[in-house]
């Protein structure tokens, strides 16, 4: 079996997935949700407004850094609160990071609700960094981290944001900016994704069912994988694969400035 296929059945297994919210949440995830409340502070905040109106292209990466400072902090609180019990994980779990998925309509109503992604990605992002710091075992080996977002009017951006060495499955749409900057590991999105899927993305598999367009824009390396595809596939791609199943509207203009543009395959049809 070669890298598309186990990529293909991998997929498909993840249909197999129970979509059925968990009865009884732990406490951790009011914490997760009381924090949440503080990115979107954040959101707004004066030096962010700042971020904003200066410089768009860094406004991702200070939301990031505002959201690991929070994932820090959620990390505390729950170590205070589990300390008497040597026996429990000091972090929250990965069915904790699920379940908060589900909570995510009490912030509809936001301003900037689409970049929750951001504060999930870097949730999941702390979550696995400390499991192989510490050691954790988990229950499955390779449990995938589910966030599922089928059920929400509004897209959320930057799912899968700086995702490294795990598994993320996301059930339902991607708003814009899915898996972007991804170094490793694997984003699959049961749905659609938006515009600027995979930009920056430098390793790792993206499987989406339809994404919009500049799938793979400035992609560095990595493999893509997309039943359909709209305008600009691979615009200023520079390194990695994309490869297309059904359809697409237009190849995007590649870097000349490099030796390997990567490399963009329809069907099994190399295109230049």
């Amino acid at each position: 079996m070669n890298l598309q296929e186990e990529i293909e059945q991998e997929y498909e297994d993840v249909r197999e997935i129970s979509h059925k919210k968990i009865k009884n949440p732990s406490s951790n995830v009011n914490i997760l949700v009381e924090k949440c409340e503080e990115f979107f502070a954040e959101t707004t905040s004066r030096e962010t407004s700042r971020v904003r109106s200066e410089s768009s292209a860094y406004l991702p990466d200070h939301l990031y850094n505002q959201a690991k400072k929070i994932t820090e902090k959620i990390e505390r609180i729950i170590f205070k609160k589990e300390k008497k019990d040597k026996k429990k994980k000091k972090i929250y779990a990965t069915e904790d990071i699920t379940q908060f998925s589900f909570q995510l309509e009490q912030f509809i109503e936001k301003e900037h609700f689409s970049e929750i992604g951001i504060f999930i990605s870097a949730l999941i992002n702390h979550h696995h960094n400390e499991l192989v710091e510490f050691e954790y075992k988990r229950e499955k080996k390779n449990e995938p981290y589910l966030i599922h977002t089928a059920s929400y009017p509004k897209l959320i951006d930057y799912l899968g944001y700086h995702n490294s060495f795990l598994s993320m499955r996301i059930i339902g749409n991607a708003g814009n900016y899915a898996a972007r900057s991804m170094y490793s590991g694997s984003v699959f999105i049961e749905g659609n994704a938006k515009d600027f899927a995979g930009q920056t993305m430098e390793g790792g598999v993206l499987v989406i069912e339809q994404a919009n367009d500049y799938l793979g824009y400035n992609m560095g390396g990595g493999d893509i994988y997309v039943i359909n595809a709209g305008k600009n596939v691979g615009q200023n791609m520079m390194n990695g694969t994309i490869r297309i199943r059904e359809t697409y509207e237009s190849i995007g203009k590649r870097t000349t400035q490099f030796s390997d543009n990567g490399k963009i395959y329809y069907k099994k049809y190399l295109q230049e």
